[in-house]
Parts: structure tokens; C-alpha cells; sequence
């Protein structure tokens, strides 16, 4: 009875409110419209569009610090004339349970600002972009290098022109696309170059693969096939043919089903099947067997092409039992081919339809639309695609995006087009409207925060935090992952970025909180605080400590954007969030400074990595702003692995080749990627494109590299145009059979976002052996070190600002203003429901209450999100 009158209850009061609701959101919608013009003439105007000098990045960082020390010293002076230190003793253990607060602000993806900055930026700027994989910067930027071919032209043939082959090879895959065809001479002229660079003939042999080329370009591509010392540029040249009609070539072509290399092998047959020639299945039912497992990847591809029940049965086995799970996808997706070749009825289609997006695999739903559009069922596709598109996930904003390349197709050719005709498209998206910026990390923010708070009051020579500014601090500290805030919340510490740019919309959470610091200031100036006046700086601390407690998640610090709550690390400690809380109770959680590293700092690092972290910890002062510094440059080393691929079948070695980075040179050094992962490293050119892929310890795999597809994993990025040796530098090598290369080497962090399975390595990378997995290992390191730092920021708060743990002062707010009175609020509230029920003439009218303290009471009686287990 109680649960229905709570519901009965409830959807009145909603529904009593949905003709302001409904007003509420139409300004917010015209206010929304509004922030991407403003965010574009802000941008230009503050950061210009190719980004900062380093001299300038540098300067600013130094003046960073300098301007905290010069404020933590005034502030600890003034502290010493108004504040009397006191000793106060602990108070208990934090409550590990809260009231979710609900914000209704809507939050404007920030995927308009990518969009906008692509269609606007300068194509010099957009390319580099493209070359350096910058973040979501494939997919868009091809879309509006696509929008913009006329202007983007001459640029793109410099590049193709020019001597940097890695440049080529980046910029050559993406005009595969939609502009290989207005590049084709001067594509077909590097593909035809024996001299050229091994890794820019491969990016212009994918370039290819959609057009039709003349009969010597075929001849000379198909003798690349037969003879070519490098297996990967054999493999490629295949791929290049693809399109071409080699008819009269069909025996050249079959003489490479018996060769020595079987993706060689494959890639002939597929050649062959997909012109219309009667290919036996038995090649590929063989290789399907082979102890490789991108060979069987390739062979299950290929079988699905044929409909006898013998391969239905095969391609079902190894679905269900192959154990490694890029292999066991690939099967599945070819029985997903077979399927929709038979489609008879919408019954049918919509059977096929569900099927692919309830998968539990982001890339085989990806992969399995790219099927379909690709000709096997066209409409099929492109539903599938509108129904991803409309999905809040970083998958969903790629489907949004991919359309604008086949709108290009119109626009190739038409010289009046301007960049700006594409805006009313890209700002129609559903993916880029006011979606509402949810996170599920609620938990871990607020317990985290409160057991701060007690460690704290535990330390007899600290100023006590009493229940009223405890009770403001935590609430915001919940509060600041709400509205449009989160957006600012990521701080690269070697790039200055954020989740967009280094400053303004998305900019770096440094900046962020230093603003909040000097809101801070302003009050701290006044000499007689107000009541609002102290409630409003413990708001601004929690709000501070809640980006600060941000740098303890990996793809905060590495800038990598992750919308609701796609974040990997995040999901999996809201879900054991009591696991998490009694993870920090141990000695490590002491109030740490920024110069201290505790033991939990550098465990289970390799030798190199701990050095760099030691350096970067031993440079930073004594201020709240250097706490924040301190966790990110943790997490960031915590987070990410030294290492070095190489584009060749031998992708990774044991040990990284010296290499001269912008500061300074490193030496030969063990490759811990290479180790974590067991030398399970593979560079891949498989028939849709190359990639990098590794391999763990229960067979998941994880893509780098793939064109237009999800990253799980990436070089760390570098801070404008220089390299770093926390970041990664590109470079040609030769390997030891001879053969020419390029390699990457540096550091590389992992993106694991949406439906991907966690990461198992084989070992830590001080190589001992590896018992859990890549977001466990992260927490139990970097969790009690938020604690840790938090409770030495709450230190240094009560050093600089100690008018706002003045007792005399709470004493004197508390008079004035009712700071929390839940049986009033209790009372005020159960009035407004019975009037709600019975009428608005059973009593006085009832104002109704403050919307944050309506969903605290109502909280715990709301379903939680379906996207939580």
C-alpha cells in the first residue's frame, strides 16, 4: 500500500510539473543552440586554431606554480593572524551510503564541439590531426576533409608528395573513403614506386582498394604480390585489387592459393570469390584449422561467402568455441553475412536487426554494419546505423558521423560547396542534441570524500571539520559530476588538454579548478564572512576536491572523452564500490604532500617508469593545486606503459630502440609492452584495413589502428608539435631480416570503453606475474592514493583557509541561517504532496521545495539506471 501511494505520489508530482518542465527544456534548447557559435568565437579568440607554442605551455606551468606558492604563502600567512590552531579529535567512520542528487540541467554533448572544430579548424591543422590520431579525430575529421575537398586538395597532395612516409601512409587511408578517386594519379604514383617507403605504398595500396586501375597498375601490383619481400606489403597489394577487374589475370591470381604465406593465400581466394570466380571453400575450411588466429579470423571471413550447411556448421563451432575473441567474432559476423544475404520478409529483416545491436561486442555490431553497407544488404545497414546513431555512447557518435561521408559523395566535384553547408546537418544530429550528462560514480566520490573528511578530523594538530560544512562539501563534491560541469573535468599533465582543448569549453580541469581557486580567494579576502559567503567556499572545495579525486581515473588524465558512464575503470568500481572503500583503509591513505611518494606511488612499476614519476613528484610545491598535479602524473604513469610496435610481422621486440625525443634521449630499455602482454603484439593488414591488435591472457583481443573503429588502446599523445619522451616519436627502422619499417616507441595507455571486455595482462610491469585485471590493478593502486592526497589537500586547505574551520564563525553562520533541518524539510515536503493529491483548496498553498533536496528524499526510492548491473 505504501508503494503505491509512493507511486501514485510520485507521478503526480511529475506531472504536476510538466508544463514548466516542458518550458524549462525549450530555453534550454535555445540556449544550447546558442553554445556552439560561442564556443567557436571564443576558441578562435583565446587558444587560436593550431595550438600553443611549447615555450608557451612551459612558461605557463612554471607561472602555475609560481602563482600557487605566492598563494599558499599569503594565505598561510593571514591564516597565522586569524586562525588559532586547535586540537580535535576523530569522530567515527563514514557512512557508506548517500542520497543520489539529480541535476536537471542538460548537458550539450560535446561531440558539437568536435564536429564544429573540424568543419572550422584550418586544413593543415585538421590533417595533423588525422596524421597524429587524435582522439575521435579519425572519423569526424575524414567526414569534413570529405565536406571540404576542394579546399583540402592541394594540402593532401603536398603531403602525398612530401618525404614523411608515416604522413602518407596516415593520410592516404583516410581518402580510401570517399577522395582516393580525385587522388588516384598521385596515389597509383606511390604505390608503383619500388623505391617508395614500405608503410606509404601500404597506405596507398588501401587508398586503392575502391577503384578500378589501369592494366599496368594491375600488372604492377600483382607482381608486388608474387615476389614482394615484405609479407605485408604482398598482403596489401592483394587488397589494392580488389576492385579491378582481373579476369584476365584469374591464373596469375590463383598460382598464390598455393603459396607459403596463408593470409596470402586467403586474400587471393577472397580476390577471386568476390570477381565471380568458383572458388572451392576448402582453402579456407583449411586454414579455418590454423594455430594462427588472425589466419582463422581471415578464413571465417571468407567462408561467408558460401551458404552450404557443412560451413553453417563450422562457422557455428568456431563461434562457440574458438578461444580467442577477435577469431570467434569473425565467425560470428559471417553467419551474420550469410543471414542477411537470405532475407525474405520484414519479419526477417527486423529478426536480423535486433540481433546485431542487442550484441554484447561493440565491434561486431561496428563491423557487421559496415557489412551490410558494403553491399551485402545496403538498407539493412543503414537502419542499423540510424538506430546506433541515436545511442549516447562514443559507438553512437561514429554512427552519427558516417553518414556525412556518404553525403561527400554528392559534394565531390561541386566547387561551390563551402565548409559551412554541412553545419545544419552536423547540429541536426541526435547524438550531438541535449543529452543529459549522467555518471554512475556517485559512490565512490561521496565515500571517498567523507572518509577523507574523517581522516582529517583524526589528525589531532588539524583544525576540525564540523557536520555543517562536512555535509556542504561532500554534497557538492556528488553534485559537480552533474550539468555541464563534467565536461571540464579531464587534465592531460604533459599536453595541458582536456577532454576538447587546452582552454575554454572542455579545457584542461587545471585551468578549471584554478578558477575555482581564485572564486575561493575573492571570498577568503573578506574579512567578516557571511553565512551564504562560507557555504558557498566549502561548495567551491568540494568542487575542487571532486576533479581532484577525477585524476585518479586513467582517461581523465589521458583527455580520452567517455560519455555517461562508458568508462571502464568507473563502471567496475561503482559496482564493488564497498570492495573500494575498504581498498583505502590502509597506512598508504596518511595525508600525503605533492613531493611524497608513498610505497603505493611506484609498486609494480618498471624501473623507468618509477624514475620519470620520482622526477615529476620531486619538482612540485607545496600547494593544493600541486595535489591535483601529483595524482595526475600518477595516474598517468600508473596508467600507461613504455614500449615500442613496429608496423611489420614482428610488431613488438623485447627491447625499445634509443630514440631522441624533444627532452631529451633514452637509451636501449626493455620494451614492457612487449612483456606485459607476452610478446602477444600482431600488426595485421587484414581485407578492411591494418591495425595493431594485442592479445591477452584469456584470448580477449584489443584494436589500435583500425580506420573508422573504436580504439582500445593508443600512443599517449604529445604536447604540441614536439615529442616527448612520456608521450611517443615516430621514426623508420630496419629490422634484422633487413626489411624497412616504421616503429612507434614511447608510451601507450589503454581506452577501454562500451561493451569491451576488461584486459587481462599476463604480467605487471615490473614482470612479475599478473593476478587481475587492467581497471582492478588500476584502483588498488590509485584509489588510496586519492585518499591519500585528498587528505593532504584538506591540509593544505586548512593551512591557506583557515577562516573557514573557524568555529567562532559556524557558530555565528549557524544562527542566521538554517543550514540543515531535515524534519522541517520533511514536513514542508509531505504538505506539498497532499495538496498535490487532494487539491490545492484542502490547505495553504505549499511552495513547493528546493528541487536538489526533492530528489535527495526521493532518491532512494528511484530505480537506479538499467546500465548498472
Amino acid at each position: 500500500m505504501c508503494d503505491n501511494f509512493l507511486m501514485t505520489t510520485m507521478r503526480n508530482f511529475f506531472s504536476y510539473q510538466k508544463a514548466s518542465v516542458l518550458r524549462h527544456h525549450l530555453i534550454r534548447l535555445a540556449a544550447f543552440l546558442c553554445i556552439p557559435l560561442l564556443w567557436y568565437a571564443v576558441s578562435e579568440f583565446s587558444e587560436g586554431t593550431t595550438g600553443r607554442d611549447p615555450d608557451e605551455i612551459n612558461a605557463q606551468t612554471t607561472n602555475n606554480h609560481a602563482s600557487d606558492i605566492a598563494r599558499s604563502r599569503a594565505h598561510t600567512a593571514r591564516g597565522a593572524e586569524q586562525y588559532a590552531w586547535r586540537d580535535r579529535p576523530g569522530n567515527g567512520a563514514p557512512s557508506r551510503s548517500f542520497p543520489v542528487v539529480f541535476d536537471r540541467e542538460r548537458e550539450p554533448d560535446i561531440s558539437m564541439a568536435r564536429q564544429g572544430a573540424f568543419l572550422t579548424m584550418p586544413i593543415p591543422a585538421l590533417l595533423e590531426a588525422l596524421i597524429n590520431d587524435d582522439g575521435e579525430a579519425t572519423l569526424w575529421g575524414a567526414a569534413a576533409l570529405a565536406l571540404r575537398a576542394d579546399e583540402a586538395a592541394p594540402h593532401i597532395e603536398a603531403i602525398l608528395t612530401g618525404n614523411d612516409a608515416y604522413a602518407q601512409y596516415s593520410v592516404a587511408r583516410v581518402l580510401r573513403e570517399q577522395l582516393a578517386e580525385r587522388h588516384q594519379a598521385t596515389l597509383t604514383a606511390i604505390a608503383l614506386d619500388a623505391t617508395a617507403h614500405p608503410l606509404a605504398r601500404i597506405g596507398t595500396f588501401y587508398a586503392l582498394s575502391g577503384l578500378s586501375l589501369d592494366v599496368l597498375a594491375a600488372h604492377t601490383l600483382l607482381t608486388t604480390a608474387e615476389s614482394h619481400p615484405t609479407p605485408a606489403l604482398r598482403r596489401a597489394a592483394l587488397i589494392a585489387l580488389s576492385s579491378t577487374d582481373m579476369t584476365d589475370r584469374a591464373a596469375d591470381v590463383e598460382a598464390l592459393l598455393g603459396g607459403d604465406d596463408p593470409l596470402c593465400r586467403i586474400y587471393a581466394g577472397r580476390l577471386l570469390l568476390e570477381q565471380g570466380s568458383e572458388i572451392a571453400p576448402d582453402l579456407f575450411v583449411e586454414l579455418a584449422h590454423h594455430n594462427d588466429y588472425l589466419v582463422r579470423q581471415e578464413a571465417y571471413e571468407a567462408l561467408g561467402y558460401y551458404d552450404e550447411p557443412r560451413i553453417e556448421r563450422l562457422l557455428e563451432k568456431a563461434a562457440a568455441v574458438d578461444m580467442n575473441r577477435s577469431a570467434a567474432r569473425a565467425a560470428r559476423l559471417a553467419l551474420f553475412r550469410r543471414q542477411i544475404r537470405s532475407l525474405a520478409s520484414p519479419a526477417q529483416h527486423n529478426q536480423a536487426l535486433e540481433a546485431l545491436m542487442h550484441s554484447d561486442d561493440d565491434h561486431e555490431r561496428w563491423h557487421g554494419i559496415q557489412y551490410a553497407l558494403r553491399g551485402d544488404n545496403k538498407a539493412l545497414g543503414m537502419t542499423a546505423l540510424s538506430r546506433l546513431a541515436e545511442e549516447r555512447s562514443p559507438l553512437g557518435m561514429m554512427a552519427a558521423a558516417q553518414p556525412l561521408l556518404t553525403r561527400a559523395e554528392t559534394t565531390i566535384g561541386n566547387r561551390n560547396t563551402q565548409p559551412d553547408d554541412s553545419a545544419p546537418l552536423l547540429t541536426s544530429m541526435k547524438q550531438g542534441a541535449l543529452s543529459p550528462f549522467e555518471k554512475h560514480f556517485f559512490e565512490i566520490h561521496f565515500g571517498m570524500a567523507r572518509y577523507s573528511v574523517m581522516l582529517h578530523n583524526a589528525q589531532p594538530h588539524l583544525p576540525h571539520i564540523n557536520k555543517a560544512a562536512e555535509v556542504t562539501f561532500t554534497q557538492e563534491v556528488v553534485r559537480e559530476d552533474t550539468g555541464i560541469r563534467p565536461v571540464n573535468h579531464a587534465h592531460n599533465p604533459l599536453t595541458g588538454r582536456g577532454f576538447v582543448r587546452r582552454r575554454g569549453f572542455g579545457g584542461s580541469a587545471r585551468l578549471y579548478v584554478s578558477d575555482l581557486m581564485e572564486r575561493l580567494d575573492a571570498l577568503h579576502a573578506h574579512p567578516d564572512l557571511s553565512a551564504s559567503e562560507l557555504l558557498e567556499a566549502w561548495r567551491l572545495a568540494g568542487r575542487a576536491f571532486h576533479v581532484l579525486q577525477d585524476m585518479a581515473s586513467p582517461l581523465h588524465v589521458f583527455s580520452v572523452w567517455h560519455v555517461l558512464n562508458s568508462c571502464h575503470f568507473e563502471v567496475y568500481w561503482d559496482t564493488v564500490v564497498d570492495e573500494a572503500l575498504d581498498l583505502v583503509d590502509v597506512p598508504e591513505t596518511a595525508p600525503t604532500r605533492p613531493s611524497q611518494l608513498s610505497p603505493l606511488s611506484t609498486s609494480r612499476l618498471d624501473a623507468f617508469t618509477r624514475l620519470a614519476l620520482e622526477k615529476r613528484i620531486a619538482e612540485l610545491p607545496d600547494t593544493l593545486m600541486a595535489h591535483l598535479d601529483a595524482i595526475a602524473w600518477s595516474a598517468y604513469y600508473r596508467a600507461s606503459f613504455w614500449g615500442e610496435i613496429h608496423y611489420a610481422d614482428t610488431a613488438g621486440t623485447r627491447e625499445t630502440t634509443p630514440t631522441g625525443f624533444h627532452d631529451g634521449e633514452t637509451d636501449a630499455l626493455p620494451n614492457i609492452l612487449h612483456d606485459v602482454f607476452d610478446g602477444n603484439i600482431r600488426y595485421h593488414t587484414a581485407w578492411w584495413g591494418d591495425y595493431f591488435e594485442l592479445e591477452d591472457r584469456l584470448g580477449n583481443t584489443f584494436a589500435w589502428n583500425r580506420l573508422l573503429a573504436l580504439d582500445e588502446w593508443r600512443p599517449c599523445p604529445n604536447p604540441p608539435r614536439e615529442t616527448s619522451k612520456d608521450g611517443h616519436s615516430r621514426a623508420p627502422v630496419r629490422l634484422e631480416n633487413g626489411q624497412e619499417s616504421w616503429r612507434i616507441t614511447g608510451r601507450f595507455l589503454f581506452t577501454h570503453r562500451g561493451r569491451t571486455p576488461y584486459c587481462h595482462p599476463f604480467r605487471y610491469p615490473d614482470g612479475e606475474p599478473m593476478e587481475s585485471h587492467l581497471p582492478r590493478y588500476y584502483g588498488e593502486k590509485l584509489l588510496p592514493l586519492m585518499v591519500a592526497y585528498g587528505n593532504g589537500w584538506l591540509a593544505t586547505l586548512a593551512e591557506q583557509y583557515p577562516i573557514l574551520f573557524d568555529a567562532a564563525i559556524w557558530e555565528k553562520a549557524t544562527r542566521k541561517t538554517t543550514l540543515v533541518d531535515e524534519r522541517a524539510y520533511r514536513e514542508r515536503f509531505t504538505s506539498f504532496l497532499r495538496q498535490l493529491l487532494l487539491g490545492p483548496n484542502t490547505e495553504t498553498v505549499v511552495t513547493p521545495p528546493d528541487w536538489y533536496g526533492a530528489a535527495d528524499f526521493l532518491a532512494p526510492h528511484i530505480p537506479r539506471c538499467g546500465c548498472r548491473p
